[in-house]
């Protein structure tokens, strides 16, 4: 039962970046010997991997959907916030999370 509200507290620290990466490496560590133990974590089979920091590579997520997160990103810099959080929904739509950080935006597979 403790479980998650590990993930979801750990998740809202990365969110807000309030967790540098030696916290979130922690974090990791620690979910993976709970999974050796527990075994609760999986792949779901068919699954994109999670592009890499900065928008990925090609091949990890849909061409289309890493021209939205460049969009987004400009959108952003502009301080067109509406615009931002309706890309950031689009996104959400195909069944992709944006995770901002400190290091860049990246997506990952929902």
């Amino acid at each position: 039962a403790a479980l998650f509200p590990f993930i979801k507290g750990t998740e809202k620290l990365l969110n807000s970046d309030q967790m540098d990466k030696q916290g979130a490496k922690l974090a990791l560590d620690t979910l993976q010997e709970i999974d050796k133990v527990l075994g609760v974590f999986y792949e779901v089979p068919g699954s994109a991997p999670a592009p890499a920091e900065g928008g990925g590579e090609a091949g990890e997520a849909p061409a289309h959907l890493q021209k939205l997160l460049e969009e987004r990103l400009e959108a952003k810099k502009q301080k067109d916030f509406k615009r931002a959080d309706e890309i950031r929904d689009l996104i959400a739509a195909e069944g992709y999370t944006v995770v901002d950080s400190k290091e860049g935006s990246k997506l990952v597979a929902s």
